[in-house]
């Protein structure tokens, strides 16, 4: 196949993706399914019509395919995104004797994914781009979130595939296995803010609607640009991929194929769809991508002719008697007479005519049409005819390769078709490398650049030329000058037209000073008047021509830095675009604030309910509030039961812990044993008896005191 024929090929494919593209997002399953079961119905009645051709089409074979992608995820697919490949194969088994064939096949497969769930997220976020850890700014971690992705991949994989090879060289059905491996390079993004960096507020989501109403629901609230990348510490981009898949097709005519295919490639990631599976086994992955496509495969390379399949036959061998026919003689048909044509020679390349030593060997192509051989053309260079080994002819170019000599080279080339006879001549020119350019000097004002050859430049010197083109003479402009040091000092000058930009760069102006035309223009709010040739300059920086109109004002609703009361202000209409950034509105403010409930984090990270005004909301809710009362804690206390008097674990909310304190419960766990009594050690003492005498005994240092 030429290479015409490939960019041919794929310009094909081009078209054909675009069409499929806006076709595929344009209908939804339910029509998917029916195009799947009209497209078996044609391949089966294509495969009962087969072309009954043999071997020799080529063992090299290269495919482009186009087709829909999905994936089976954490995140629930979207039907269908864009893929397309090319492939290349060798078919190491390949005959009409074999049950089965057996190929190499490399590919390579770009591709899109989308998933979007539809139900609320759960679990851990596994994308820290979206939950506070990368932006504390962007954080779903305290918020509802339904997840989305859009994975980009491409794969390059490596298959073995087992033909029914029979099947196909013999009736022309085409239906494989294959099984491999390789590599996909993905980027997962997904979209979770809006045009102004903000989360989306999914509590406007009804849960009791039907999955298709509740997705265009999410939809709605989504901006549809999918902005952020996937920021995970387990995410890498760059994964092995196992892949099998299987084919069924048939021959449109030898060495041209359609097959239908169906592809699944299981990346080495849980990551592909941005979420990690929460309830997975360590070693499971869980995430795969599918891809259904159509493919064109042309043989590229021929072996041989081939020969055509004749089906055996079957019949029992039944003898025939002879019968003895007298032949009717024929009369001879006559011979159509076919008139020759002049054979026609247009010269492809070179397209230049001079060229420069060393470089001087050039490819001569030409178009040589109605002629049968090379046979059949003479090629001369400087009219000596150039041997046949010199060039080659394939129908219907003409090639050549010739060093040309020095000067001019002539060139003929004759082409003949039996007594019709066309030629084509041209010339070349091979100049020599040794010649350089210098500035003749014609009389004392005239000077030319011409070239000569370097051994004569001597005797071009020795008459004043100098090496190189001669200078051209400089053009003089007339420019207002601003004078160095000297305020409001100008001076008519002439510059060369080479030095103008610096002149320009310091405010000088073209022409005389005395050409003033003054104008009056809005500059920075302000009337002032310039000279008409220093308009260009004011009106880069936003300047009008005329003077400057006069400031309105505008009443406008403010939200202070502070405080929990908006404030009616009176400002300049040009103010109003800050303002209106920071959340301000036009008009008066209402005499009396709404409010709302939140549920406020402050810094040490405990939460309080708090009722602000409505206007602060969106500041609450970008650092990391919610909307409404905050959940009632509770915590463990060892509660004492009234009825057994044994003490249990319990768990109770904060607003019933006073209840239970007064009837002496505590925080905490209930101790499960008691604490070892301190030992009481004993002294050796004096005592006084009750008679007045003494003695000495032993007590225990807890009765010393009494």
């Amino acid at each position: 196949m030429s290479y015409q024929g490939v960019f041919f090929i794929f310009k094909l494919l081009e078209i054909i993706n675009g069409t499929i593209f806006g076709f595929i997002n344009g209908i939804n399953l339910m029509y998917m399914k029916k195009i799947y079961f009209i497209t078996l119905l044609l391949i089966f009645s294509q495969l009962l019509s087969a072309q009954h051709t043999s071997t020799g089409i080529g063992r090299w074979k290269l495919g482009v395919n186009v087709g829909g992608t999905f994936q089976s995820a954490d995140i629930s697919t979207q039907l269908f995104g864009l893929g397309y490949g090319a492939s290349l194969e060798y078919a190491i088994i390949e005959n009409t004797h074999s049950p089965f064939g057996f190929s190499l096949r490399g590919q390579f497969l770009q591709g899109k994914t989308y998933g979007h769930h539809h139900q609320l997220n759960n679990g851990v976020i596994s994308n820290n781009s979206i939950n506070g850890v990368e932006n504390s700014f962007i954080d779903y971690s305290n918020l509802p979130l339904y997840l989305n992705n859009r994975t980009s991949f491409n794969e390059y994989s490596l298959k073995a595939m087992l033909k029914l090879d029979n099947l196909y060289q013999k009736k022309g059905i085409l239906f494989y296995l294959y099984a491999g491996g390789g590599f996909t390079n993905y980027i997962v993004e997904t979209d979770q803010i809006d045009d102004f960096g903000k989360t989306y507020d999914y509590s406007l989501v009804n849960h009791s609607l039907s999955k298709k109403e509740l997705i265009n629901k999410i939809k709605s609230i989504q901006d549809g640009v999918y902005e952020t990348e996937l920021v995970n510490p387990n995410y890498n981009p760059f994964v092995f991929t196992p892949t099998i898949g299987m084919g069924i097709g048939f021959r449109v005519v030898p060495g041209f194929d359609i097959a239908f295919e169906h592809k699944v490639s299981a990346p080495q990631s849980d990551l592909f769809d941005g979420q990690v599976y929460a309830n997975k086994a360590p070693e499971f992955i869980k995430d795969v991508y599918h891809y259904s496509s159509i493919g064109f495969i042309f043989s590229i390379f021929r072996d041989n002719e081939g020969e055509a399949y004749m089906p055996p036959d079957n019949t029992k061998a039944i003898p025939i008697v002879p019968i003895p026919i007298t032949p009717t003689p024929k009369q001879p048909s006559p011979t159509p007479t076919i008139e020759p044509k002049k054979p026609e020679i247009t010269l492809i390349q070179p397209i230049p005519t001079e060229f420069n030593s060393p470089n001087c060997k050039v490819k001569i192509e030409a178009k040589i049409e109605n002629i049968n051989s090379s046979s059949d053309i003479d090629f001369y260079h400087n009219e000596k005819k150039v041997p046949s080994y010199s060039y080659f002819y394939s129908k219907p170019k003409f090639n050549s390769t010739i060093q040309l000599k020095e000067g001019s080279n002539q060139f003929k080339i004759v082409a003949k078709n039996g007594d019709l006879i066309s030629y084509k001549e041209f010339k070349l020119q091979c100049n020599n490398s040794s010649q350089i350019v210098i500035c003749h000097k014609l009389n004392s004002t005239s000077f030319e650049t011409i070239t000569i050859d370097e051994k004569d430049w001597n005797k071009h010197a020795a008459h004043g030329d100098t090496k190189g083109q001669c200078p051209t003479p400089k053009k003089l402009i007339t420019i207002c000058h601003n004078v160095p040091g000297k305020n409001n000092v100008t001076q008519t000058i002439e510059i060369p037209e080479s030095d103008w930009l610096t002149h320009k760069s310091h405010g000088d102006l073209l022409g005389s000073c005395e050409e003033k035309n003054i104008i009056t223009i809005c500059h920075n709010n302000q009337s002032i008047q310039i000279d008409d040739r220093k308009w260009p300059i004011h009106a880069a920086h936003g300047d009008t021509k005329g003077d400057c109109p006069q400031e309105r004002k505008i009443t406008i609703c403010h939200i202070p830095p502070t405080g929990n009361k908006r404030q009616t202000l009176t400002i300049s209409e040009r103010e109003w675009i800050i303002h209106q950034a920071h959340g301000d509105s036009k008009g008066f403010c209402d005499d009396v604030e709404p409010t709302t409930t939140v549920c406020h984090k402050d810094a040490q990270g405990n939460s309080s309910t708090l009722t602000i005004p409505e206007f602060r909301l969106s500041e609450h809710l970008a650092h990391g509030d919610s909307r409404g009362k905050c959940p009632e804690k509770s915590f463990i206390i060892c509660h004492k039961n009234p009825t057994t008097g044994k003490k249990e674990n319990i768990s109770i909310y904060e607003s019933a812990w006073i209840q239970h304190q007064n009837h002496g419960d505590t925080k905490g766990v209930c101790p499960t044993t008691k604490p070892n009594p301190i030992p009481d050690p004993t002294i050796e003492i004096c005592h006084k008896n009750a008679n007045g005498s003494k003695s000495t005994i032993n007590i225990k240092s807890s009765e010393w005191i009494n």
